[in-house]
């Protein structure tokens, strides 16, 4: 039952970053700043972009897999929505 309960969140936020993700009114806000780390992620990943030492890129790291520009930046999206949704409920917890 414990496993239920843990569970339970997790899947919440994930069923919504998903929703949120894939709303139209979501991706029309997507800019030349959100293509940047899509760019990066599909054709020469480093740690930090431009020598900047203060903006990680991890969540491009973890979309590498996803070849399709589209594709990439909804699991950009997806994974940082996510983690946010997630942050809270951590600290809801």
């Amino acid at each position: 039952m414990r496993f239920v309960s843990v569970l339970s969140p997790l899947v919440g936020c994930l069923a919504a970053a998903i929703c949120i993700d894939l709303t139209a009114a979501f991706q029309r806000w997507q800019d030349g700043d959100t293509l940047i780390p899509v760019l990066s992620s599909l054709y020469a990943w480093t740690p930090f972009y431009w020598s900047q030492d203060r903006l990680g890129m991890l969540v491009p790291l973890l979309a590498t897999p996803f070849k399709h520009p589209l594709t990439n930046l909804l699991v950009q999206n997806g994974l940082t929505i996510f983690g946010c949704l997630m942050t809270l409920v951590v600290f809801a917890w």
